[in-house]
């Protein structure tokens, strides 16, 4: 299984960017920081279309989303801690295999 991840520095401006590097890289599952755009600018549907659904969390600052290839294969949450800003993610796939955290 290929998981990459990509510090994108702001998702709606770097989108054609990103799509590109998905087609290139191919990764199963990929996670994305700092989308510096609120859940509802979120470009989903481009990236449902690139062959990658998921869940994000977004914010005019940061946050990250986690987009695998099959979306029903994943299960995400917050990590509630005062010292990171509740800015942790748990995100558990599962593959063939099993779960993986």
């Amino acid at each position: 299984m290929k998981i990459a991840t990509y510090n994108v520095n702001g998702v709606n401006g770097r989108l054609p960017r990103i799509l590109d590097w998905l087609a290139q890289t191919n990764p199963f599952i990929v996670c994305l920081q700092e989308l510096k755009t609120e859940d509802t600018k979120f470009p989903a549907l481009a990236f449902e279309r690139a062959g990658h659904g998921g869940v994000w969390h977004g914010q005019r600052s940061q946050r990250g989303a986690t987009l695998p290839k099959d979306p029903a294969a994943i299960a995400s949450g917050m990590i509630p801690t005062p010292q990171t800003q509740n800015l942790a993610r748990a995100t558990t796939c599962r593959d063939k295999i099993g779960f993986h955290r």
